[in-house]
Formats: structure tokens, C-alpha cells, sequence
């Protein structure tokens, strides 16, 4: 397949299909997050037994900054799963009044 191939949007749009793959992929990027929350926190709690910095290194916060942003990001979750399913009821109600040919 050419990269313009791979490129090209389908122009159908959201539908009723899409929405085993858009469950897949917000599952996989649930545990994608929830692991490398655990890793980090793991990482944290290895710098400071193993003897590597102290709770108030630059290490040990480095990693706590880490923490943070990830759990920030995983609480995003929610409201890109809303706007997923807010986009394919859409497109169903349009579809169900002729509006838009899927």
C-alpha cells in the first residue's frame, strides 16, 4: 500500500463499526497509563531504598513530576470516552434523517 493510500481519510465518518475499535483503543490507553503509573511509583519507591537519593532529590522528584502528569492525563479519560460516543450518536441521529450518507 502507498503512503497516500495510508494517508487518506475515509470520508464516511464515525459509525456504528467504529465503535469496537474506539473501545479497544481507550481500553489499551487506560492500561498503557495504569502501568506506567505503577512503574513510576515503583521507580520512586527503588531510589529511595536502594539508596540512589533521598525523598527531596532531584531523582525522586523527577519521577514524582512523572506521576503527576500521568495521572493528569489519565483523567482525561472520561471525557474523550463522552465525545466519542457523543460523535457516534451524532452521526447515527444524522444518518437516521437522511442527513448524512455513511
Amino acid at each position: 500500500m502507498q503512503l497516500k493510500q495510508l494517508l487518506q481519510l475515509n470520508q464516511k465518518g464515525a459509525g456504528p463499526a467504529d465503535i469496537p475499535a474506539y473501545a479497544i483503543l481507550l481500553v489499551v490507553s487506560a492500561m498503557v497509563l495504569g502501568f506506567g503509573i505503577l512503574v513510576l511509583a515503583s521507580v520512586q519507591t527503588t531510589i529511595v531504598s536502594s539508596g540512589f537519593g533521598t525523598a527531596l532529590s532531584t531523582q525522586y522528584n523527577a519521577v514524582g513530576y512523572g506521576i503527576t502528569g500521568v495521572s493528569q492525563l489519565s483523567q482525561w479519560l472520561p471525557l474523550i470516552a463522552l465525545v466519542i460516543a457523543a460523535v457516534i450518536i451524532i452521526a447515527l441521529i444524522l444518518r437516521g434523517f437522511g442527513g448524512s450518507k455513511m
